[in-house]
């Protein structure tokens, strides 16, 4: 069951900061609603392949990992107790989002590589893409492309030529990066590059169209060789107001979020058959709270989603890699709220999305 409850809301609207305890407000009645999830669900679905898991490493001495059967376990079950939630209305803290479009999402699957490399192919990676493609260009409402084996210069090129478009009646920008990777770096198809080479294009100063607006970055890939042999827990122990017409300097880093599969230092995961924990947990949780949850508060659903729901099943022949876990990092130079409302086309176009797709937060 993924529940996804319907938070109550008290919507409390003020002028300045200390309003708030004089305008706060308490008249909605908490209630939850619970949809049931289809059985062949993209995140109950890796519990009965016959398939490895295997790791986004960015080096050819790491080696595969065998198993009989992977019992990737998932956690699609969201707490459904009622909580009120109280939103601040005031346009200082929440990206704009009404422009006449929500912007490009650029997904990058990098599944063979050159013999040079010593990388083997990202069986699997597939899946993940055909996921994003369907959550970006559908209930996110994205312009969503797919670029698959892209070598360090035509990602650069691709990069480069984007930022250079006109993106004023864009909300935003989204990339995917699926590939293999190391600490600092991801793989084109014929060597590194930095992940400061996929941030460098949209920086404030280098892209004014989208100075301001939230740049969204998601990394599937290893940053590391180490495995997360996870720990046993107990049960139970689980500013000021800116003025709109009034030009503002920002810091060219401002207004980025990157999220990465893994911490520093640490493999990711990935199903050859039913694609990674990370892009699986993503697109799961997008699919279900987009209606109603902030963008970090998705991602924290998503780090929950990895690190309590997946372990990794090696059998005994990679017995050093069983058991393993993993925990996504996020690294938020965000400045505002960041929701998703549905652009008219989507909302036009709601009566006909599955009921999965409908559930609250």
């Amino acid at each position: 069951m993924a529940d996804c409850s319907n938070d109550s809301t008290d919507i409390i609207e003020f002028k300045d900061l200390a309003d708030i305890v004089n305008k706060l407000e308490n008249e909605s009645t908490p209630s939850t609603s619970s949809q049931s999830v289809d059985s062949q669900s993209e995140t109950s679905s890796n519990s009965d392949i016959d398939t490895e898991d295997v790791i986004d490493a960015g080096k050819s001495a790491v080696e595969r990992l065998f198993g009989k059967k992977s019992s990737s376990k998932t956690v699609n079950d969201f707490p459904s107790t009622p909580r009120k939630r109280y939103i601040v209305v005031n346009e200082a803290f929440e990206y704009d989002m009404t422009h006449r479009r929500r912007g490009r999402a650029l997904i990058i699957n990098n599944r063979k590589f050159e013999k040079h490399t010593g990388l083997d192919d990202r069986d699997g990676s597939d899946v993940d893409a055909e996921r994003l493609l369907r959550t970006f260009g559908g209930i996110m409402g994205f312009e969503a492309y797919r670029y698959d084996d892209l070598s360090v210069y035509a990602i650069n090129d691709l990069l480069e030529k984007v930022s250079l478009e006109d993106h004023s009646e864009c909300d935003c920008l989204a990339i995917v990066m699926l590939s293999h990777g190391d600490e600092d770096s991801v793989y084109g198809t014929d060597g590194p590059l930095s992940i400061e080479s996929l941030t460098r294009f949209f920086k404030g100063n280098k892209c004014p169209t989208l100075a301001g607006k939230p740049k969204l970055f998601f990394i599937q890939a290893c940053r590391g060789h180490n495995y997360d042999g996870g720990v046993i827990v107990p049960d139970g122990n689980t500013g000021d107001e800116v003025d709109a017409k009034r030009p503002q300097r920002i810091p060219v880093e401002a207004d980025f979020l990157i999220c990465y599969a893994t911490v520093n230092g640490y493999a990711s995961w990935r199903n050859p058959t039913n694609g990674s924990w990370f892009i699986a947990s993503l697109c799961h949780v997008f699919n279900h709270c987009v209606a109603s949850m902030d963008m970090l508060r998705m991602m924290t659903r998503v780090c929950r989603t990895v690190a309590y729901g997946y372990e990794s099943n090696t059998g005994e022949e990679l017995k050093h890699a069983d058991k393993k876990k993993q925990a996504p990092s996020v690294v938020s130079m965000l400045t505002k709220d960041l929701y998703f409302p549905p652009k008219p086309e989507i909302a036009s176009n709601i009566d006909s999305l599955s009921p999965q797709k409908q559930t609250r937060c």
